[in-house]
C-alpha cells in the first residue's frame, strides 16, 4: 500500500472534529468564552509585571502624568496620537497599579480574536472560526503584543470596521447604505487617534464601499451624500482633536508631534532593515503560509470570492501602514496579524488538515514565547520594588531622572519626570536627537539643573546608535554628585540584558 493511500485512510478514520466545532462551539457566545478563556491562560502570567514592555509603561506613565495637568506634546512629548494616551488616561483613573491596563489589554485581545472569528464564519464553518481566533491570540506573544502595545487595543476598532463593512455589502450593492456603514468609519476613525498609519486600513475600507456604491443603482447625489458623509465621520475625531490644541495655541506642538517629528526621525541602514524585515517574516512565515492557502481554493461562490479579495487587498493595506514606517520593530507586524488570520480561516476549517495547522501555530508560537515556563515576570515584580524603595530610600524625594530604565518607576516612587522627554529613549537613542519640539541636550541640561537626588540608568545602552552627548552629561553628573546605590537586572522583553543602576544620595555632594 503506498503512502498517499495509507494517509487516506488515516484520516477518514480522523474524528471530525469541524462536526465536533459545530455540535459544541457554534454559538457566538461559547466562541467568545473560549477565546477569553484563552487568552487570559496565555497572559495571566504577565499580569502584575511593571516592566513588561517599555512602550506600553510609557503609555500609562502619559496617562498617570495627565491626572496631574499634563498635556500631550506640549509639556510630555510622543508622537503618538492623543487617542491612545486618552485610553490610558482611563487607565489610570482606576489604579496606578499595571493590571489597570493588562487586564483591559487581555480583554480587548480575545474580543479582537472574537471578531476574526465571526469574520471567518462567513466563509468557514466553526473549526475554522474558532482556530482563526485562538491563532490570533498565540501569535500576539512572538509579536510582542503580550501586554498593552497600541495595535492590542485599535486591532479591535480596525477589525470590528472591517467585519461591519463586510456585512453591508447587500446594502451597498442595492446602493441603500445605513448604520453599518457609518459605525464603521466612526471605528476606523478612532483608531486613526490611535496610530497615524491606520490611516491606509482606514482609507481602503472607505473606498471599498464607495466603489461598492457608486457602481449600485443610487443616484449619484445619493451616492456622493453617503460617501461624504463616511469621509466626515472617519476623519472627525483627528479633526476634533486638532480643534482642540488649536483652540489652545498649541496647534505647532501638535502639528509637529504629528507629522514632522516622524519625517524627522533618522532612518535605520540597509542593512538594518533587512535584517528587522527578514525577522518579521520568520516569525510570520507559518500565517502567511497558511493563508495563501486559502487563495487557491477554487470551490467558492462569488460572494465568499469578493470577501476573500477584501481580506488579501487589506493585508496590503496594512503592510503598507508597516513600511511607511522603515524601522520594522517586531511589534509593528502586529496590524498585518487580524487580515492574515482571517484568510487562514480558509485552511482551519478543513477537516483533512485544519487542525494540524493550528497545532503546529500552536508549537511555533509556544517556542518563540512560552506564556506557562516565563518566571521572569515575578523577578521582574521583585526587582521593581527593591528598585522603588531604593530611590525613596536614597533621594528620590529631591527628584527622579530616568535616563534608561523602567518609566513605571516614577509612579512607584510617587515621583514626576523632570524633563518634558520623560521616555528615556527620546534621551539615550540617537535616532531620536531633537525630532520633538524640544533640543535633546537643553532638555538634558534643564533635567540635570533641577539637581535631581537620583539617576537611574544602565551601564550599557539599551538602545543603537546611543546618544552620547547626552549619555556623557548624565554620567558625569552620577559619577561626581551621586553614590551606587544599586544595580539590578532588567527583565524587560526587548532589553539587551544591561545592569539598571540606581545613582543615589546625588543632594549630599552638591551646594
Amino acid at each position: 500500500m503506498s503512502i498517499l493511500s495509507r494517509t487516506a485512510r488515516r484520516l477518514e478514520a480522523f474524528p471530525d472534529t469541524p462536526a465536533w466545532f459545530d455540535r459544541h462551539l457554534a454559538k457566538p457566545s461559547s466562541q467568545w468564552l473560549v477565546l477569553v478563556a484563552l487568552g487570559l491562560a496565555l497572559r495571566i502570567a504577565t499580569f502584575g509585571d511593571p516592566n513588561l514592555h517599555v512602550d506600553e509603561a510609557w503609555y500609562f506613565l502619559v496617562g498617570q502624568e495627565m491626572h496631574h495637568g499634563a498635556i500631550p506634546y506640549v509639556t510630555i512629548w510622543d508622537r503618538k496620537p492623543v487617542g491612545l494616551f486618552l485610553l490610558y488616561y482611563l487607565f489610570a483613573g482606576l489604579s496606578s497599579n499595571v493590571l489597570a491596563y493588562q487586564i483591559p489589554a487581555w480583554l480587548f485581545a480575545s474580543t479582537t480574536a472574537w471578531v476574526i472569528a465571526r469574520i471567518a464564519a462567513r466563509w468557514t464553518g466553526a473549526q475554522g472560526a474558532v482556530l482563526a481566533g485562538a491563532s490570533y491570540l498565540l501569535m500576539l506573544g512572538p509579536l510582542e503584543g503580550f501586554g498593552g502595545q497600541t495595535p492590542v487595543f485599535y486591532n479591535l476598532l480596525i477589525a470590528a470596521a472591517a467585519w461591519l463593512v463586510l456585512q453591508s455589502l447587500d446594502e451597498l450593492d442595492a446602493g441603500r447604505p445605513g448604520w453599518r456603514m457609518l459605525a464603521a468609519m466612526a471605528l476606523a476613525g478612532t483608531a486613526l487617534t490611535f496610530k497615524q498609519t491606520t490611516m491606509f486600513e482606514a482609507a481602503f475600507f472607505g473606498l471599498f464601499a464607495a466603489y461598492r456604491l457608486w457602481r449600485s443603482s443610487a443616484p449619484r447625489l445619493r451616492a456622493a451624500g453617503w460617501i461624504t458623509a463616511w469621509v466626515v465621520i472617519g476623519a472627525a475625531p483627528t479633526l476634533v482633536t486638532a480643534a482642540w490644541y488649536v483652540g489652545h495655541g498649541f496647534w505647532p506642538e501638535f502639528w509637529q508631534a504629528m507629522v514632522l517629528s516622524n519625517l524627522a526621525k533618522a532612518k535605520p541602514s540597509a542593512a538594518e532593515i533587512a535584517l528587522s524585515s527578514l525577522r518579521l517574516l520568520l516569525r510570520l512565515y507559518p500565517i502567511i503560509a497558511i493563508a495563501w492557502l486559502g487563495t487557491i481554493n477554487p470551490s467558492l461562490n462569488r460572494q465568499i470570492r469578493i470577501e476573500r479579495q477584501f481580506a488579501i487587498i487589506w493585508i496590503f493595506s496594512a503592510i503598507l501602514g508597516v513600511v511607511i514606517v522603515p524601522n520594522f520593530y517586531t511589534h509593528y507586524a502586529l496590524p498585518a496579524l487580524a487580515p492574515f488570520i482571517i484568510l487562514n480561516g480558509f485552511a482551519l476549517g478543513r477537516r483533512d488538515i485544519g487542525f494540524f495547522l493550528f497545532a503546529f501555530i500552536a508549537a511555533f508560537t509556544s517556542l518563540l514565547y512560552p506564556p506557562m515556563l516565563r518566571i521572569d515576570h515575578r523577578l521582574s515584580a521583585k526587582t521593581m520594588d527593591e528598585m522603588s524603595t531604593i530611590i525613596r530610600k536614597h533621594g528620590g524625594d529631591k527628584g527622579l531622572l530616568i535616563y534608561d530604565g523602567p518609566t513605571q518607576l516614577y509612579t512607584m516612587t510617587d515621583t514626576h519626570p523632570v524633563s518634558r522627554l520623560a521616555f528615556p529613549p527620546h534621551l539615550n537613542n540617537w535616532r531620536e536627537r531633537n525630532v520633538s519640539s524640544f533640543d535633546t541636550i537643553e532638555e538634558v541640561r534643564h533635567a540635570l539643573a533641577v539637581k535631581p537626588g537620583v539617576i537611574v540608568t544602565t551601564i550599557t545602552p539599551t538602545y543603537t546608535p546611543g546618544n552620547g552627548d547626552t549619555r556623557e552629561m548624565v554620567m558625569a553628573y552620577a559619577y561626581n554628585f551621586c553614590e551606587i546605590s544599586g544595580a539590578y537586572p532588567s527583565y524587560e522583553y526587548t532589553s539587551n540584558d544591561s545592569l539598571i543602576v540606581v545613582f543615589g544620595d546625588c543632594s549630599k555632594y552638591q551646594n
